[in-house]
């Protein structure tokens, strides 16, 4: 999605083979990695899981190279996927305040991602390339707005005296980051799409 590349066909090689090994041993690391929390330790647990999520995304979705196509979601994308490692590599850091690192990667990883993947998907689907390939205010704010949250968030757990102040503005960013998106997307989503 920040290349321009397809996807590469899933066939019967050795090479696709080794790759579907990867993806299962990762897998199974990360079931781990909850596991070692639980039991031994919990900074462990989060480095071995920040650890299995980079190396996947460093050796499958390529994340070390930049984005080299146009267009402001794919940078926010290729962004969101660096927050997911950085999160769990926070936490493991800072284990006594561990809910702040995994929020990063909650709120700037996971939930950025879904909400770029979604904007990518519709706007590429819906015939909206000039929008895809641009750099549009609305995705901007979105960015910005979800980005943000992940700071109050954190701090609910690192200022517990203003903990419902910290939560009604993480809350209040992270809304107000949805509603934009759903401005932004919903109409295009429910139009009726064009001849090809």
């Amino acid at each position: 999605m920040t290349r321009g590349q397809p996807p590469p066909d899933a066939a019967a090689t050795p090479a696709d083979i080794r790759s579907r090994l990867g993806h299962a041993a990762g897998a199974l690391l990360l079931l781990a990695s909850f596991f070692i929390q639980h039991a031994y330790s919990l900074r462990a647990g989060l480095a071995l899981r920040g650890a299995v999520v980079l190396t996947v995304l460093l050796l499958a979705a390529e994340i070390w190279r930049r984005p080299t196509t146009p267009g402001l979601n794919r940078r926010v994308l290729w962004t969101a996927a660096w927050m997911l490692p950085l999160g769990y590599f926070m936490a493991a850091a800072y284990p006594a305040a561990f809910k702040a690192g995994l929020h990063v990667s909650f709120i700037g990883g996971f939930a950025l991602m879904t909400l770029s993947v979604s904007t990518q998907v519709t706007l590429g689907h819906g015939g909206y390339s000039e929008l895809m390939t641009g750099w549009p205010w609305q995705v901007a704010t979105v960015a910005t707005l979800i980005g943000a949250a992940a700071i109050p968030r954190a701090m609910m757990d690192l200022d517990p005296p203003r903990f419902y102040l910290w939560m009604a503005l993480a809350s209040a960013l992270f809304l107000s980051g949805l509603l934009t998106w759903a401005g932004f997307l919903v109409p295009k989503m429910l139009a009726p799409k064009a001849p090809a």
